[in-house]
């Protein structure tokens, strides 16, 4: 049997599965709510629910959206270019769900719920050969590990790394003071490592995770098999909750 992983969400399944959140720190909206929220064409890291939230929100995100922009734009070799589109479209397929149970069980945040702030996760993903059809299945598990946030950028003084690791903190500070505007938790760092095939090239890219209260009192030891199955299978999460939404046997929703 798989283990034990968060419950659920109360509200439609399918939709809470990819709950974003109006950056706009005037603006409640979120896309499980009914919201349209359409994604920041500069950095492609926030979303917002209307032209005019982004344009009240601008003063604040403008300098972040700069840096996560340039950023994006230093991908100049045609292959950087490729795997960054081909992540962009496999976390879009996988929804934002396996990245909230990578965070739970490689954080640990049952028992350690500081670790949000205080570390960041590095999931090394490979590309497959021959290229698959199916989105799903773009990558393969390879790793994954935890570092301390302080302690690695110390490490990187110095270096040429270290502009856009601090880029990456400053992504995750402001996911992460939305998140606790909403209530939450806050936002975890996820890095993810992407290697072609032959490892001759390879980009990172950051991503904020927020985290809802219901998803920290749960997770398991064995929850990392788990994840390698659903990256290496390809496994949809969405069908799979619907499935066991029409068998009965979706955990109930946390009260």
């Amino acid at each position: 049997m798989p283990p034990k992983m968060p419950p659920a969400p109360a509200d439609s399944i399918v939709r809470k599965l990819n709950e974003r959140w109006c950056y706009n720190k005037a603006c409640g909206a979120s896309k499980c709510r009914g919201a349209s929220l359409s994604r920041c064409s500069g950095c492609m890291a926030v979303f917002y629910c209307s032209s005019a939230c982004q344009r009240a929100d601008w003063a604040s995100h403008k300098a972040l959206c700069k840096k996560q922009a340039a950023m994006r734009q230093g991908l100049n070799a045609p292959e950087a270019r490729d795997l960054s589109d081909d992540f962009d479209a496999w976390r879009s397929a996988m929804g934002a769900m396996l990245y909230t149970w990578i965070c739970v069980g490689a954080l640990e945040l049952s028992k350690h719920p500081e670790n949000i702030q205080s570390k960041f996760i590095v999931l090394v993903l490979r590309t497959r050969t021959p290229r698959p059809a199916a989105v799903l299945k773009l990558f393969e598990f390879v790793d994954i590990a935890v570092f301390d946030r302080a302690e690695h950028a110390q490490r990187i003084r110095g270096k040429p790394a270290e502009a856009n690791f601090q880029t990456m903190l400053e992504v995750v500070k402001e996911a992460d003071d939305l998140a606790k505007r909403q209530g939450m938790p806050g936002a975890a760092l996820i890095l993810t490592d992407i290697r072609t095939s032959d490892g001759a090239s390879g980009i990172m890219r950051g991503t904020p995770v927020l985290l809802r209260p219901s998803t920290l009192k749960n997770g398991d030891s064995d929850w990392e098999p788990y994840i390698k199955r659903i990256i290496n299978e390809g496994l949809n999460i969405k069908e799979m909750f619907r499935a066991q939404e029409i068998a009965g046997t979706l955990p109930p929703p946390p009260t």
